[in-house]
């Protein structure tokens, strides 16, 4: 007689990080670990999880912090839905693997997106026009809400461009 296979149930309480590579569904992954706050993500996959609305809903009160890699173009990450739903979030990484893909744009964009939100720092990993990389801090208060009362510390070095804000 055929053999019944039974499902799978997962049941991870203890899983708090997921790191995600090459292209995965993930939406019983995370329904089985309810502490995960921590996602290292494909953009594609981030793009297919963001799209189903189940994954959505469960990352978007979960995580805290997240890292979004092989980010071929600055369109393709959905930073408004990130910005939108993701409402607990604190820390961001954003890994722009093209060399030939300036991230001055990427940066205003989430200094923008998150101006009225709680996010504590945010990585980018990318290169800077030769402007911007002069005077780094300078060029934030130009171009963002930042001012010099701003508490917020930024640093570019290996071509990681670190925000923080205090």
């Amino acid at each position: 007689p055929p053999q019944l296979t039974q499902p799978i149930v997962l049941h991870l309480p203890h899983l708090k990080r997921l790191d995600v590579t090459g292209i995965n569904e993930i939406f019983h992954l995370v329904e089985a670990a309810p502490n995960l706050d921590y996602l290292k993500i494909d953009s594609n996959s981030l793009n297919m999880a963001l799209d189903d609305t189940g994954t959505c809903e469960l990352l978007q009160k979960r995580i805290v912090h997240l890292e979004v890699t092989n980010i071929q173009e600055i369109d393709s990450i959905p930073l408004d839905i990130i910005a939108q739903k993701f409402n607990n979030l604190r820390d961001i990484f954003l890994w722009v693997e093209k060399s030939t893909v300036f991230i001055d744009s990427l940066i205003l964009a989430v200094l923008s997106m998150w101006k009225d939100k709680s996010l504590r720092s945010f990585y980018i990993k990318g290169s800077l026009t030769d402007d911007v990389s002069k005077n780094l801090s300078q060029w934030l208060m130009n171009h963002s809400h930042l001012d010099s009362e701003d508490l917020f510390l930024v640093e570019y070095d290996s071509k990681w461009i670190t925000v923080w804000s205090q």
